[in-house]
């Protein structure tokens, strides 16, 4: 969700004038592994009204963990979920600050600008 505000720089740094637009694309990127990408890249959000970006896990396998059984092990690793972000496919994984919404199976956090976003503990 990015809010009327929200809106800080175009890629390459132009900022938005009011009532500018942006078109935002989504891709599922590694189904398998649940890496998002955001475009276009560079985009920028205002770092007092940052985008916000809520995932649903919901038809996610059970077995976090993979081990074959759906016990503590996955409790566990799901209180340890959180978005990632990578700038570049090479760049390391870095952990977002994250709101995983108890009783439910969506996560969110800040956004202010857009990259490659994962789950992950």
């Amino acid at each position: 969700r990015v809010s009327d505000e929200g809106l800080l720089t175009r890629p390459g740094g132009a900022p938005f004038a009011p009532g500018d637009s942006i078109l935002i694309t989504i891709t599922l990127s590694d189904p398998a592994r649940l890496i998002f990408n955001f475009a276009p890249a560079g985009l920028r959000f205002s770092p007092s009204d940052p985008a916000e970006l809520k995932l649903d896990f919901l038809e996610t396998d059970d077995d976090l963990n993979g081990d074959g059984d759906v016990d503590d092990g996955d409790s566990a690793a799901k209180l340890l979920l959180a978005i990632w972000r990578r700038e570049t496919p090479s760049s390391p994984w870095v952990r977002q600050t994250s709101l995983l919404t108890s009783g439910s199976d969506e996560i969110e956090t800040d956004v202010f600008g857009f990259t490659d976003y994962v789950i992950a503990w």
